[in-house]
Parts: C-alpha cells; sequence; structure tokens
C-alpha cells in the first residue's frame, strides 16, 4: 500500500513539475512579447510627441507670419480678414 502511494506521490510531483516548468516558458515568452511592445510604444510614443511638437511650431510660424502680414494693414486703417474668426465672418454677411 505504501510502495502504491509513493508511487503515486512520484507521478503527481512529475506533472506538477512539467507543469510547472511549462508555465514557466510560457511566462518567459509572454514577458518577451510584453517587453517588445512596451519598446514599440514607447518609440512611437516619443514619434508622436516629436510629430505634435514640430505641428505646434509650424501652426506658431504661421500665426506669428499672419501677425506681420495682418501689421501691414494698421497703417491703412483696416482689419485683415485673416484676423476674423469664419464665424465672425458669417455672421457679419448674415446680418447684412
Amino acid at each position: 500500500m505504501t510502495s502504491l502511494k509513493t508511487e503515486a506521490l512520484v507521478n503527481l510531483s512529475n506533472i506538477l513539475k512539467d507543469s510547472v516548468v511549462q508555465s514557466h516558458s510560457k511566462f518567459q515568452d509572454i514577458a518577451k512579447d510584453i517587453t517588445w511592445l512596451n519598446n514599440t510604444m514607447l518609440h512611437q510614443s516619443d514619434l508622436f510627441l516629436q510629430i505634435r511638437q514640430l505641428e505646434y511650431s509650424l501652426l506658431l510660424v504661421q500665426q506669428i507670419s499672419d501677425l506681420f502680414s495682418s501689421g501691414q494693414y494698421v497703417p491703412l486703417g483696416k482689419l485683415p480678414v485673416s484676423l476674423v474668426s469664419p464665424a465672425t465672418i458669417h455672421s457679419i454677411l448674415t446680418n447684412i
């Protein structure tokens, strides 16, 4: 009876050991995939940040250019159209 219980315990421990080894292998694969994904997302995030900064810089340069262009109208006493929002132009045109 004791030898049967011993064999059963040995078989059970071997099954558990194999399961743990397979689980560890799967865990390592998942950890490797997560690391790859984190690196990929980090690089994409950096790229996205750089693109946003470039967009902001270009928008700022465009607005400064529009402001300087509008400054040329000041001596004439006129308001340049580029400084008026489309909603304001629409309301002016609908009230005429």
